[in-house]
Protein backbone atom coordinates (compact mmCIF):
# COMPACT_ATOMS: atom_id res chain seq x y z
CA UNK A 1 0.00 0.00 0.00
CA UNK A 2 1.38 3.37 -1.42
CA UNK A 3 2.67 5.63 1.94
CA UNK A 4 0.73 9.24 1.27
CA UNK A 5 1.75 12.50 2.49
CA UNK A 6 0.08 15.79 2.52
CA UNK A 7 1.70 18.90 2.78
CA UNK A 8 0.03 21.96 3.80
CA UNK A 9 1.54 25.46 3.94
CA UNK A 10 0.43 28.69 6.04
CA UNK A 11 -1.26 31.83 4.91
CA UNK A 12 0.26 34.36 3.01
CA UNK A 13 2.53 31.45 0.95
CA UNK A 14 2.57 28.99 -1.44
CA UNK A 15 4.33 26.81 0.53
CA UNK A 16 8.28 26.77 -0.75
CA UNK A 17 9.03 24.13 2.04
CA UNK A 18 6.66 21.47 0.20
CA UNK A 19 9.05 21.91 -2.76
CA UNK A 20 11.83 21.53 -0.52
CA UNK A 21 11.02 18.84 1.24
CA UNK A 22 9.15 16.70 -1.64
CA UNK A 23 12.43 15.13 -2.45
CA UNK A 24 13.64 14.02 1.09
CA UNK A 25 10.12 12.18 1.34
CA UNK A 26 10.40 10.17 -2.46
CA UNK A 27 13.95 8.95 -1.44
CA UNK A 28 11.74 7.32 1.61
CA UNK A 29 9.64 5.42 -0.76
CA UNK A 30 6.67 7.75 0.19
CA UNK A 31 4.33 9.55 -2.43
CA UNK A 32 3.82 13.13 -1.18
CA UNK A 33 1.13 15.70 -2.18
CA UNK A 34 1.94 18.99 -1.86
CA UNK A 35 -1.68 20.61 -1.58
CA UNK A 36 -1.84 24.78 -1.90
CA UNK A 37 -5.24 26.29 -1.38
CA UNK A 38 -3.65 29.53 -3.01
CA UNK A 39 -2.82 32.76 -1.31
CA UNK A 40 -4.57 33.77 1.91
CA UNK A 41 -4.11 36.85 3.19
CA UNK A 42 -4.17 38.20 6.64
CA UNK A 43 -7.81 39.73 6.54
CA UNK A 44 -9.52 36.31 5.22
CA UNK A 45 -8.87 35.10 8.55
CA UNK A 46 -11.40 36.99 10.62
CA UNK A 47 -14.34 35.82 8.27
CA UNK A 48 -15.59 31.73 9.63
CA UNK A 49 -16.99 31.42 6.06
CA UNK A 50 -13.84 31.76 4.71
CA UNK A 51 -12.24 29.67 6.87
CA UNK A 52 -14.93 26.84 6.35
CA UNK A 53 -14.43 26.92 2.75
CA UNK A 54 -10.98 26.20 2.96
CA UNK A 55 -11.56 23.43 5.01
CA UNK A 56 -14.51 21.92 2.68
CA UNK A 57 -11.86 22.13 0.27
CA UNK A 58 -9.44 20.40 2.08
CA UNK A 59 -12.27 17.80 3.07
CA UNK A 60 -12.57 17.26 -0.90
CA UNK A 61 -8.85 16.96 -1.43
CA UNK A 62 -8.84 13.96 1.14
CA UNK A 63 -11.30 12.58 -0.52
CA UNK A 64 -9.74 12.77 -4.14
CA UNK A 65 -6.50 11.48 -3.57
CA UNK A 66 -7.27 8.41 -1.02
CA UNK A 67 -10.17 7.65 -3.66
CA UNK A 68 -7.27 8.05 -6.56
CA UNK A 69 -4.26 6.30 -4.61
CA UNK A 70 -6.41 3.07 -2.90
CA UNK A 71 -5.56 4.65 0.82
CA UNK A 72 -7.95 5.60 3.87
CA UNK A 73 -5.33 6.32 6.03
CA UNK A 74 -2.52 8.83 5.00
CA UNK A 75 -0.32 10.81 6.99
CA UNK A 76 -0.13 14.62 7.30
CA UNK A 77 2.49 17.63 7.77
CA UNK A 78 1.30 20.98 7.54
CA UNK A 79 2.44 24.52 9.11
CA UNK A 80 0.23 27.74 10.83
CA UNK A 81 -3.03 28.11 8.73
CA UNK A 82 -2.62 24.37 7.59
CA UNK A 83 -2.36 22.90 11.06
CA UNK A 84 -5.59 24.82 11.67
CA UNK A 85 -7.44 23.71 8.64
CA UNK A 86 -6.04 19.88 9.89
CA UNK A 87 -7.56 20.12 12.76
CA UNK A 88 -11.10 21.68 12.59
CA UNK A 89 -11.26 18.74 9.64
CA UNK A 90 -10.64 16.11 11.77
CA UNK A 91 -12.88 17.25 14.57
CA UNK A 92 -15.62 18.34 11.84
CA UNK A 93 -15.28 14.79 10.42
CA UNK A 94 -14.92 11.79 11.94
CA UNK A 95 -14.40 9.89 8.56
CA UNK A 96 -11.29 11.26 8.22
CA UNK A 97 -8.37 9.31 9.35
CA UNK A 98 -4.62 9.91 9.61
CA UNK A 99 -2.15 7.88 10.14
CA UNK A 100 0.57 10.86 11.35
CA UNK A 101 -0.06 14.22 12.19
CA UNK A 102 2.88 16.81 11.99
CA UNK A 103 2.42 20.22 13.15
CA UNK A 104 4.36 22.89 13.20
CA UNK A 105 4.29 26.75 13.71
CA UNK A 106 0.49 25.70 14.58
CA UNK A 107 -2.40 27.99 15.18
CA UNK A 108 -4.74 25.51 16.78
CA UNK A 109 -6.07 26.15 20.42
CA UNK A 110 -3.70 24.76 23.31
CA UNK A 111 -6.74 22.89 24.61
CA UNK A 112 -7.80 21.25 21.66
CA UNK A 113 -9.24 17.52 21.82
CA UNK A 114 -6.84 15.33 20.97
CA UNK A 115 -8.30 12.51 23.16
CA UNK A 116 -11.41 12.87 20.84
CA UNK A 117 -9.85 11.78 17.69
CA UNK A 118 -7.91 9.08 18.98
CA UNK A 119 -10.82 7.76 20.49
CA UNK A 120 -12.64 8.00 17.18
CA UNK A 121 -9.13 5.88 15.71
CA UNK A 122 -8.67 9.08 13.64
CA UNK A 123 -4.92 9.46 14.18
CA UNK A 124 -2.49 7.26 15.13
CA UNK A 125 0.12 9.82 16.70
CA UNK A 126 0.90 13.60 16.30
CA UNK A 127 3.60 15.65 17.12
CA UNK A 128 3.49 19.22 17.39
CA UNK A 129 6.87 21.10 16.91
CA UNK A 130 6.77 24.52 18.82
CA UNK A 131 9.03 27.31 19.45
CA UNK A 132 9.46 29.87 22.20
CA UNK A 133 9.75 32.56 20.17
CA UNK A 134 7.32 31.81 17.32
CA UNK A 135 4.89 35.67 18.09
CA UNK A 136 2.64 34.95 15.55
CA UNK A 137 1.04 32.25 16.95
CA UNK A 138 0.38 34.12 20.17
CA UNK A 139 -1.60 36.76 17.65
CA UNK A 140 -3.50 34.02 16.07
CA UNK A 141 -6.17 33.83 19.02
CA UNK A 142 -7.24 37.59 18.88
CA UNK A 143 -7.65 37.00 14.98
CA UNK A 144 -9.09 34.22 14.94
CA UNK A 145 -11.80 33.35 17.40
CA UNK A 146 -11.33 29.54 17.77
CA UNK A 147 -7.45 29.48 17.29
CA UNK A 148 -4.82 29.48 19.78
CA UNK A 149 -1.10 29.53 20.42
CA UNK A 150 -0.15 26.21 20.47
CA UNK A 151 2.76 26.65 18.42
CA UNK A 152 4.27 28.56 20.76
CA UNK A 153 3.38 26.74 24.20
CA UNK A 154 2.10 23.36 22.92
CA UNK A 155 -1.14 21.48 23.77
CA UNK A 156 -2.74 20.75 27.11
CA UNK A 157 -3.00 17.33 26.22
CA UNK A 158 -1.47 14.94 27.93
CA UNK A 159 -1.92 11.34 25.80
CA UNK A 160 0.69 9.58 24.89
CA UNK A 161 -0.22 9.76 21.39
CA UNK A 162 0.76 13.27 21.46
CA UNK A 163 4.38 14.37 21.20
CA UNK A 164 5.26 17.93 22.02
CA UNK A 165 8.15 18.98 20.91
CA UNK A 166 10.03 22.36 22.46
CA UNK A 167 12.38 24.01 20.24
CA UNK A 168 13.80 27.20 22.49
CA UNK A 169 15.06 29.47 19.80
CA UNK A 170 12.28 28.81 16.92
CA UNK A 171 10.41 31.13 15.65
CA UNK A 172 7.64 30.59 13.48
CA UNK A 173 9.22 29.46 10.05
CA UNK A 174 12.57 27.76 11.41
CA UNK A 175 11.15 24.18 10.88
CA UNK A 176 11.82 24.29 6.93
CA UNK A 177 15.94 22.93 6.81
CA UNK A 178 17.08 19.66 5.94
CA UNK A 179 18.60 19.18 9.24
CA UNK A 180 15.29 19.02 10.83
CA UNK A 181 13.36 17.19 8.17
CA UNK A 182 16.29 14.30 8.39
CA UNK A 183 16.47 14.57 12.10
CA UNK A 184 12.94 14.67 12.99
CA UNK A 185 10.33 14.20 11.09
CA UNK A 186 11.55 11.40 8.55
CA UNK A 187 12.47 9.62 11.58
CA UNK A 188 8.50 9.98 12.75
CA UNK A 189 6.93 8.89 9.94
CA UNK A 190 8.94 6.09 9.69
CA UNK A 191 7.88 4.52 13.02
CA UNK A 192 5.64 1.49 13.33
CA UNK A 193 2.18 2.25 14.26
CA UNK A 194 -1.23 0.48 13.87
CA UNK A 195 -4.34 1.23 14.06
CA UNK A 196 -6.31 -0.90 15.65
CA UNK A 197 -7.54 -3.47 13.57
CA UNK A 198 -3.86 -3.81 12.52
CA UNK A 199 -2.84 -4.37 16.29
CA UNK A 200 -4.97 -6.97 16.81
CA UNK A 201 -4.46 -9.17 13.64
CA UNK A 202 -0.65 -8.68 14.94
CA UNK A 203 -1.55 -9.85 18.81
CA UNK A 204 -3.74 -12.61 17.39
CA UNK A 205 -0.57 -13.66 15.36
CA UNK A 206 1.69 -13.28 18.28
CA UNK A 207 -0.80 -15.11 20.75
CA UNK A 208 -0.32 -17.70 17.52
CA UNK A 209 3.30 -18.07 18.06
CA UNK A 210 3.46 -18.39 21.39
CA UNK A 211 0.99 -21.68 21.24
CA UNK A 212 3.44 -23.32 18.26
CA UNK A 213 6.52 -22.89 20.44
CA UNK A 214 4.69 -24.05 23.06
CA UNK A 215 3.82 -27.32 21.11
CA UNK A 216 7.50 -27.76 20.32
CA UNK A 217 8.96 -27.26 23.73
CA UNK A 218 6.15 -29.15 25.65
CA UNK A 219 6.06 -25.84 27.85
CA UNK A 220 2.70 -24.49 29.43
CA UNK A 221 1.05 -21.64 27.24
CA UNK A 222 0.44 -19.25 29.82
CA UNK A 223 4.36 -19.00 30.54
CA UNK A 224 5.16 -17.58 26.85
CA UNK A 225 4.91 -14.07 25.68
CA UNK A 226 6.08 -12.53 22.47
CA UNK A 227 6.63 -8.70 21.16
CA UNK A 228 7.10 -6.79 18.70
CA UNK A 229 10.40 -4.12 19.08
CA UNK A 230 10.83 -1.23 16.27
CA UNK A 231 13.50 1.43 16.21
CA UNK A 232 12.29 5.04 16.74
CA UNK A 233 14.02 8.14 15.90
CA UNK A 234 15.94 8.19 19.03
CA UNK A 235 17.95 5.67 17.55
CA UNK A 236 16.55 3.02 20.34
CA UNK A 237 14.08 0.21 20.00
CA UNK A 238 11.03 0.00 22.09
CA UNK A 239 7.36 -1.82 21.94
CA UNK A 240 4.89 -0.10 19.71
CA UNK A 241 1.83 0.54 21.56
CA UNK A 242 -0.11 -2.80 21.35
CA UNK A 243 2.39 -4.84 20.09
CA UNK A 244 2.55 -7.81 22.60
CA UNK A 245 1.77 -10.47 23.98
CA UNK A 246 1.24 -11.67 27.45
CA UNK A 247 2.88 -8.91 28.88
CA UNK A 248 0.69 -6.46 31.18
CA UNK A 249 3.62 -4.43 33.23
CA UNK A 250 3.60 -1.38 32.03
CA UNK A 251 7.22 -0.46 33.27
CA UNK A 252 8.68 -3.65 31.29
CA UNK A 253 6.61 -2.48 27.93
CA UNK A 254 8.35 0.78 28.60
CA UNK A 255 12.03 -0.75 28.18
CA UNK A 256 14.13 1.19 25.99
CA UNK A 257 16.76 -1.22 24.08
CA UNK A 258 19.99 0.52 22.66
CA UNK A 259 20.60 -1.09 18.96
CA UNK A 260 23.76 -4.09 19.84
CA UNK A 261 22.75 -4.37 23.66
CA UNK A 262 20.49 -6.82 25.13
CA UNK A 263 18.87 -10.09 23.05
CA UNK A 264 16.77 -7.67 21.00
CA UNK A 265 19.37 -5.05 20.62
CA UNK A 266 22.43 -7.83 19.33
CA UNK A 267 19.84 -9.55 16.44
CA UNK A 268 18.56 -5.91 15.34
CA UNK A 269 22.81 -4.61 14.55
CA UNK A 270 23.51 -8.58 13.35
CA UNK A 271 20.32 -8.95 11.08
CA UNK A 272 20.55 -12.49 12.60
CA UNK A 273 18.74 -14.36 15.16
CA UNK A 274 19.72 -14.17 18.75
CA UNK A 275 19.08 -16.42 21.81
CA UNK A 276 19.58 -15.23 25.58
CA UNK A 277 19.51 -17.65 28.41
CA UNK A 278 19.53 -15.76 31.99
CA UNK A 279 21.80 -18.49 34.23
CA UNK A 280 23.43 -16.07 36.85
CA UNK A 281 23.14 -13.28 34.54
CA UNK A 282 22.55 -12.09 30.71
CA UNK A 283 26.01 -11.99 30.31
CA UNK A 284 26.93 -10.46 26.57
CA UNK A 285 22.95 -9.59 26.60
CA UNK A 286 22.63 -7.51 29.65
CA UNK A 287 20.75 -4.12 29.07
CA UNK A 288 22.06 -0.90 30.78
CA UNK A 289 21.01 -1.04 34.54
CA UNK A 290 17.99 1.50 34.01
CA UNK A 291 16.30 -1.12 31.65
CA UNK A 292 17.93 -4.41 33.21
CA UNK A 293 15.36 -3.10 36.07
CA UNK A 294 11.98 -2.71 33.99
CA UNK A 295 12.57 -6.91 32.51
CA UNK A 296 10.10 -9.18 34.27
CA UNK A 297 12.06 -11.05 36.98
CA UNK A 298 11.04 -14.18 36.72
CA UNK A 299 12.41 -13.79 32.73
CA UNK A 300 13.94 -17.47 31.53
CA UNK A 301 15.25 -17.11 28.29
CA UNK A 302 14.42 -15.03 24.59
CA UNK A 303 14.50 -16.15 20.97
CA UNK A 304 15.00 -12.47 19.22
CA UNK A 305 14.28 -12.69 15.11
CA UNK A 306 14.61 -10.04 12.92
CA UNK A 307 11.62 -8.94 10.99
CA UNK A 308 12.79 -8.33 7.43
CA UNK A 309 10.47 -6.96 4.65
CA UNK A 310 8.92 -9.38 2.03
CA UNK A 311 11.38 -7.37 -1.00
CA UNK A 312 14.95 -8.65 0.86
CA UNK A 313 15.63 -4.63 0.69
CA UNK A 314 18.25 -4.06 3.79
CA UNK A 315 15.32 -2.13 5.78
CA UNK A 316 14.78 -4.06 9.16
CA UNK A 317 11.35 -3.69 10.38
CA UNK A 318 11.95 -4.64 13.67
CA UNK A 319 12.29 -7.72 16.09
CA UNK A 320 9.77 -10.63 17.00
CA UNK A 321 10.78 -11.57 20.57
CA UNK A 322 9.21 -15.08 21.68
CA UNK A 323 9.98 -15.29 25.59
CA UNK A 324 9.42 -17.48 28.49
CA UNK A 325 8.77 -16.94 32.22
CA UNK A 326 10.30 -19.38 35.14
CA UNK A 327 10.52 -22.26 32.77
CA UNK A 328 14.37 -22.79 31.89
CA UNK A 329 15.82 -24.21 28.84
CA UNK A 330 18.98 -25.39 27.36
CA UNK A 331 20.76 -23.04 24.14
CA UNK A 332 20.37 -26.80 22.40
CA UNK A 333 17.09 -26.59 22.50
CA UNK A 334 15.92 -23.51 21.93
CA UNK A 335 18.33 -23.08 19.21
CA UNK A 336 16.95 -26.48 17.17
CA UNK A 337 17.02 -25.42 13.65
CA UNK A 338 13.20 -26.66 13.75
CA UNK A 339 12.40 -23.98 16.29
CA UNK A 340 14.19 -21.21 14.36
CA UNK A 341 12.30 -21.93 11.42
CA UNK A 342 9.29 -21.50 12.88
CA UNK A 343 9.94 -18.54 14.57
CA UNK A 344 11.39 -17.01 11.31
CA UNK A 345 8.37 -18.18 9.50
CA UNK A 346 6.32 -15.34 12.14
CA UNK A 347 8.82 -13.20 11.49
CA UNK A 348 8.14 -13.09 8.11
CA UNK A 349 4.43 -12.71 8.48
CA UNK A 350 5.18 -10.12 10.86
CA UNK A 351 6.69 -8.26 8.09
CA UNK A 352 4.11 -8.47 5.92
CA UNK A 353 1.84 -7.32 8.67
CA UNK A 354 4.49 -4.20 9.52
CA UNK A 355 4.98 -3.19 6.14
CA UNK A 356 1.07 -2.48 4.89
Amino acid sequence: MKKIIFLIHGIRTTGAWQKQLTPFLVKQGWLPYPLDYDWFGLPRLVFNQARENKIKWLLSEYQRITQIEGTARPSVIAHSFGAYLVARMLYQYPDVKFDKVILCGSIVRQDFDWQRLFARDQVNIARNDYGLWDNWTSLASFVINDAGPSGKVGFSDQSDRLYDIKFDEHTHDDYFHHTHYEKYWIPFLRRTVLYSTERTSVVNYLDVTTQLVSQHLHIAHKYLRANVFCLEEDAVLRIPSGLHFNMDDPKELSISIPVGQGCTGTAFSDRKPAIAIFEEDWGRHTLPGSELSRVHPDLKWIISMPIMPLDNSCEILGILNVDCLKIAQTREELGHLELLKLVSGAAQTLGALLRR
